[in-house]
């Protein structure tokens, strides 16, 4: 499922490229113009991700804002809604309801179980930390934050990106 800001991030993305084509007619706003066609690439990309994904990337997303609200000015302040809309989206609003302690355990206990056997099976074994390994942390570390995950989940987690050989 896409996230509830895609629309607002493609129309901020035709902006960008608009704006990025109008620069490249001058020689000396060429670097601006390249930067245009970065932040367009960017907001397509970030169109294309779920709600969740998009509360962890929310700084790439105020400094894509910041930079088209600037320099294409006045329209560009549309770029400021897809910001918006990720920040009032913040919680969770899809984890299941359980009656009881036991259920909701369960329930996790069976979430890992899958998490571990697809990582194992889609990533072969390495020996040191890569790019992949770091985001993984980094959104271990984020949802860590947001509540999503235990301090043991956490832990558990890490544990098993540093132990993978």
């Amino acid at each position: 499922m896409k996230n509830k800001a895609s629309v607002w991030c493609y129309v901020s993305a035709v902006i960008c490229y608009i704006t990025g084509a109008l620069y490249c007619c001058s020689l000396i706003f060429l670097p601006v113009a390249i930067y245009c066609f970065v932040f367009g690439n960017r907001y397509l990309r970030i169109a294309k991700i779920t709600d969740a994904e998009l509360s962890v990337i929310d700084g790439l997303l105020v400094s894509s804002a910041i930079f088209v609200s600037i320099f294409a000015f006045p329209i560009g302040l549309v770029s400021i809604a897809p910001v918006l809309i990720s920040r009032s989206n913040a919680t969770v609003s899809d984890t299941p309801k359980f009656d009881n302690a036991s259920e909701r355990e369960e329930a996790e206990t069976v979430k890992a179980e899958e998490v571990e056997v697809t990582e194992a099976a889609e990533e072969p074994k390495s020996h040191g930390l890569t790019d992949e390994d770091l985001e993984k942390i980094e959104k271990l570390t984020a949802f860590r934050n947001q509540g999503l995950l235990s301090e043991d989940e956490f832990e558990d987690a890490k544990r098993q990106i540093f132990n993978k050989k």
